[in-house]
């Protein structure tokens, strides 16, 4: 609406909204015309939409996107966290712009003391490490540092570190637009690790297969998701999923889906929601379509906990934007997302799941409270895995 109004190129008014997400300034800047479009940047205290990664199939597949040759990052698993600092001020946020500060006071001495600039915004992944094994601990760990209260006592119990891997406002100046190599370069030089606190993610730049595998290895043993593979002349585009990005995981595949439904379980899950319909968004609609029914992977408490939560997303019928053909017991308010493993892609009609796809033994991982509907796997991305899928079987 603000690039029609204005006549000015709807990419650019995009990008100043993902660098500011405050569309009463860039309603004022559209208003003095392009340059002044192009002049915002971020504001130090203000968060910013984080971009985000591709998923890839293969090493192959990576080297081939990027021209044979990629900077690769230990993906770890933990909360991503936004650090920004102003003088003496540091503030924290997530994927979602939600403020976490206050949450983990045990890292403010330590990001003063590891960012030398007065003015910077850095990108970074904040995880929780085990105290006997020093390896980093699952997602849902670092999770219960997300508290009111009893806050430092958690600190002690639960210890976290923070792993840097961007940097977005150096000096107060934007250098989203610099090329990955630069900006990283501006990383290092920017930032004083502080062992077992701060510290810059670990990488490799190579174009071989074999430095990859082993590095994979490596990151695996230390108990990592996997690796994350970036172009080196990309630039850090704002609140966009691209593949300048790519996610390099183990075999297992898991995709991130929206919670549309449920149905009541029976015998030990009488009681409970014992399993739920999962839905992925249709990037041209805006719709939640069903590509599964997920009924395994919970424990007890799993189910019992979920009932509670999904008790007061409930409504009386689909909401428009969920396209759904199951009936269910429940339907929900599409807010939650689940992360799912899975075997295989089947093709399903859409009177069945209205994605036109269906995932084969489906199991719960976790409910990823990082993630956004909005943010959920696509179906596009599914189409996309399932061709892979296909093409893999070929070869077979």
């Amino acid at each position: 609406a603000i690039a029609s109004a204005f006549n000015l190129p709807p990419e650019e008014v995009e990008k100043a909204y993902m660098l500011t997400t405050d569309y009463a300034a860039v309603a004022k800047a559209a208003a003095e015309g392009e340059r002044a479009l192009k002049a915002l940047g971020i504001q130090v205290g203000h968060p910013v939409n984080p971009m985000l990664a591709q998923r890839a199939e293969s090493i192959e597949e990576i080297l081939e996107r990027m021209g044979g040759r990629a900077a690769f990052e230990l993906k770890l698993d933990g909360i991503r966290i936004q650090a920004h600092r102003d003088g003496e001020r540091i503030t924290l946020f997530t994927r979602r712009m939600e403020d976490y500060t206050h949450m983990f006071p045990d890292l403010m001495e330590p990001l003063k003391k590891a960012l030398k600039s007065e003015k910077v915004v850095v990108d970074g992944e904040l995880v929780a490490i085990d105290p006997k094994s020093g390896k980093p601990m699952p997602f849902q760990e670092v999770l219960r540092r997300r508290r009111k209260y009893g806050i430092e006592k958690m600190a002690k119990e639960l210890p976290i570190q923070i792993h840097l891997f961007d940097i977005l406002v150096l000096d107060g100046k934007t250098v989203v637009d610099k090329p990955y190599t630069e900006r990283r370069k501006l990383l290092e030089e920017v930032v004083e690790p502080v062992p077992g606190k701060v510290m810059v993610v670990e990488r490799r730049v190579t174009g071989k297969r074999e430095e990859v595998e082993e590095f994979l290895k490596y990151a695996l043993s230390l108990g990592h998701e996997g690796l994350l593979a970036k172009e080196l002349n990309s630039p850090y585009r704002a609140g966009r999923r691209e593949f300048l990005w790519l996610k390099l995981k183990p075999e297992v595949d898991t995709v991130d889906l929206v919670v549309v439904g449920a149905h009541y379980g029976k015998g030990k899950r009488a009681g409970t929601f014992g399993s739920y319909v999962l839905a992925a968004r249709d990037e041209e609609t805006g719709e939640y379509k069903t590509v599964t029914r997920c009924g395994s992977g919970y424990t007890d408490e799993d189910l019992e906990e979920l009932t509670k939560m999904f008790e007061g997303l409930r409504v009386e019928k689909p909401p428009p934007e969920v396209k759904i053909e199951i009936e269910c017991d429940a339907y929900f308010r599409p807010e939650v997302v689940f992360e799912v493993a899975f075997e295989e892609i089947q093709l399903s009609p859409p009177e069945k799941h209205t994605g036109g796809v269906g995932l084969r033994f489906p199991r719960f991982i976790r409910v990823r409270e990082d993630r956004r509907p909005e943010e959920a796997t696509t179906l596009s991305e599914i189409m996309e895995m399932y061709r892979a899928q296909q093409r893999r079987k070929g070869e077979k």
